[in-house]
């Protein structure tokens, strides 16, 4: 995959983005491509440019009390080991638990953050795995639009993702590109297809470099 984007990232016709709930500076160790692309880290928050500027979403007052909030829940329950803290929110991961443990772990999540999240400003997301607490009005979708909102009409795009936070990127994409849900097993989806990988993912990408005349295409 990462031999691919590379291809794809250096040929003429295409301009990549990579769009993630990681920060940046988690996407710029993970991704190894150069040079690094156009990125959006944190679920949109942030935002790296190509040649290196970075930018970031104003977050308000009230905001910041709640991740303050967030790190006491997570110190008074002992949860900080299956607590990840991002600059978007917080995620709490049940996936490594046995179940019965995963479901208490949910159940006490939405009965104390239900009712506080909003008094704060933030949203809850249900992901594969766990549950985070996200900034209200924060998500995929603002990464989509403001890379469409410099992109001339009728260009063909595409956006590629497996998780349910990509739901949001695939329903800011209608009508004006491709959606596609990578994954192994299939489930509700608002993508357009569906691509088992890693078969079918390299299968797509050799594609798209074909079509786009990168040189070397197969």
């Amino acid at each position: 995959v990462r031999e691919r984007l590379q291809r794809i990232a250096a040929g003429p016709r295409t301009y990549l983005t990579m769009v993630s709930g990681r920060t940046i500076d988690d996407l710029m160790l993970l991704l190894g491509i150069d040079p690094l692309p156009d990125m959006w880290g944190s679920h949109g928050l942030e935002h790296r440019e190509p040649d290196g500027t970075r930018t970031m979403r104003p977050l308000p007052e009230r905001t910041h009390e709640g991740f303050a909030r967030i790190r006491q829940f997570v110190t008074d329950r002992s949860l900080t080991p299956v607590t990840e803290f991002k600059l978007s929110g917080t995620a709490f991961h049940w996936r490594s638990l046995e179940p019965t443990r995963a479901d208490g772990l949910r159940i006490s999540l939405h009965d104390y953050w239900d009712r506080t999240a909003p008094e704060y400003g933030f949203d809850i997301h249900e992901f594969d795995g766990g549950l985070e607490l996200r900034v209200a009005g924060i998500s995929k979708a603002h990464a989509v639009n403001d890379v469409f909102a410099e992109t001339a009409p009728g260009i063909p795009a595409a956006f590629l993702g497996d998780d349910l936070t990509d739901e949001d990127g695939f329903s800011a994409l209608s009508g004006r590109g491709l959606s596609v849900l990578v994954r192994p097993e299939f489930r509700p989806t608002g993508a357009d297809c569906w691509l088992i990988p890693p078969d079918e993912l390299l299968w797509f990408f050799d594609r798209w470099i074909e079509c786009t005349g990168v040189p070397g295409s197969p």
